[in-house]
């Protein structure tokens, strides 16, 4: 069983223990460092393995590179891509940190007690967002986040952030730390609170800031001034919305949130997006405009009476880019009399045979399109008639009559059939008719 200290195996770290308490080197390794040296990812390094006595022969020392959990035995003796009398040279070119921590041995052959040895630590170089999302709140309220790229939340290397902010609009302001900072393993926010005690400047919609984001290893540092128009960053509380359905129409109340009112110094302007559907239908209308006033109506129009209806809606300044949440409610029309005339396509009405013997004939139909109601209770009344008496029979559809036995003696050779939708409210003012034949010993059914 093998035992490891970190990732390298009990016995090469023993074997480090017996070169570092031995005599002094017989070999020089360089780059020389007694901590973990740093290498970026896709990056090559020189190495060289020289003499220190001169009476040595410099083809009897050698350059070994040990892996995370080798053994001595199993570590690569590398070749030199050119060599003096004294010296071996040689290249490494890193390309994966899977791979942590690398130790390099520069040693006599068959005599490792005097080696001289560096431990390379591989990672990327650090790496900044290329955006960052902020959020002004009010007129002295900013939140600015940003995911932690891969290469920096995966690196072997350790990293440090440092963040600053500006009013880039008065360059006499010198660059302060973030007051308040949260980080997690993915993501990094800089939050600059409303009642910040240290801010000697308020947010202003028509300033623009500036955030510096240095991240910094072992390895390399890089910094990034990212530029923050706030009035593109102001998100509003959601207005407060109000609804009263009516039969066709829904009425829409809006009224800005304190918190707005407060900070009007942001544009006085106000865009707001609402949107509506019927639950039972997947097209959604949409209502955009702008308004300078805090409170505000408006109109939901060519609604289906009695229908269920989910309404939304969401505003932003004019100016900014960000919406606020949005809000959804849901709403019932009011009942109104039918104002849809009863589908008379082909299928949907059908009649039993009619022959000389005769006494009535039964006239189907399928079920009822709910939207079409307009109120709780609805029928499709049936009247029949002919050229000569006039209405000859009555009688309604429903949900539990999709049937109707029409028992009068088929006499002539056409009859008229018109049907009505008729609701609590009332009947539609417009109805539909079907012609019924009667040719031979067959009937149809034919649209007027």
């Amino acid at each position: 069983m093998k035992l490891y200290i970190g990732s390298f195996p009990l016995s090469v770290i023993l074997s480090w223990m017996s070169i570092t308490s031995s005599l002094p080197s017989k070999t020089k390794i360089s780059p020389f460092s007694e901590s973990d040296f740093p290498v970026a990812v896709n990056s090559t390094l020189d190495l060289s393995c020289s003499l220190v006595e001169k009476n040595a022969s410099v083809s009897n020392i050698q350059l070994k590179k040990c892996l995370p959990h080798d053994v001595p035995e199993t570590c690569e003796t590398l070749t030199p891509v050119r060599q003096t009398n004294t010296t071996k040279y040689y290249k490494q070119t890193f390309t994966t940190v899977k791979k942590m921590l690398i130790s390099y041995f520069c040693e006599f052959k068959n005599d490792s007690s005097s080696s001289s040895h560096l431990v390379v630590i591989v990672g990327y170089e650090p790496t900044l967002p290329d955006t960052i999302d902020c959020v002004s709140l009010d007129q002295s309220d900013l939140k600015c986040t940003w995911n932690i790229p891969d290469t920096t939340r995966l690196n072997t290397v350790k990293s440090t952030w440092t963040i600053t902010y500006t009013d880039g609009s008065r360059g006499a302001l010198a660059y302060r730390e973030c007051p308040e900072r949260t980080e997690d393993d993915y993501t990094i926010e800089c939050h600059i609170p409303a009642q910040n005690n240290d801010l000697r400047d308020m947010f202003e919609s028509a300033s623009d800031y500036t955030m510096n984001l240095t991240l910094t290893s072992s390895i390399g540092e890089v910094s990034r001034i990212y530029h923050i128009p706030v009035a593109q960053n102001v998100k509003l509380t959601p207005p407060i919305m109000t609804i009263e359905p009516q039969s066709k129409v829904i009425d829409v109340s809006l009224e800005l949130p304190e918190d707005f009112e407060r900070n009007r110094n942001y544009e006085s302007v106000v865009e707001y997006l609402l949107t509506y559907r019927p639950t039972w239908g997947n097209e959604t209308k949409q209502v955009t405009f702008p308004s300078d006033r805090a409170i505000i109506s408006t109109v939901l129009e060519n609604c289906v009476p009695y229908t269920t209806y989910i309404v939304t809606m969401k505003a932003k300044p004019k100016k900014s880019l960000l919406w606020s949440e949005e809000v959804e409610k849901v709403v019932k029309t009011k009942p109104d009399v039918p104002y849809h005339r009863p589908d008379t396509s082909q299928g949907l009405y059908t009649v039993n045979n009619i022959t000389s013997k005769t006494k009535g004939f039964t006239l189907f139909y399928k079920p009822l399109a709910r939207r079409f109601w307009n109120a709780e209770n609805c029928v499709i009344n049936v009247r029949v008639s002919d050229p000569q008496n006039g209405v000859v029979w009555t009688g309604n559809f429903s949900l539990t009559n999709v049937y109707l036995e029409i028992p009068f003696e088929i006499t002539l050779p056409r009859y008229n059939a018109t049907l009505r939708y008729i609701n609590n409210e009332g009947s539609a003012d417009i109805p539909s008719s079907l012609g019924i034949t009667n040719k031979g010993m067959t009937s149809k059914l034919l649209e007027l």
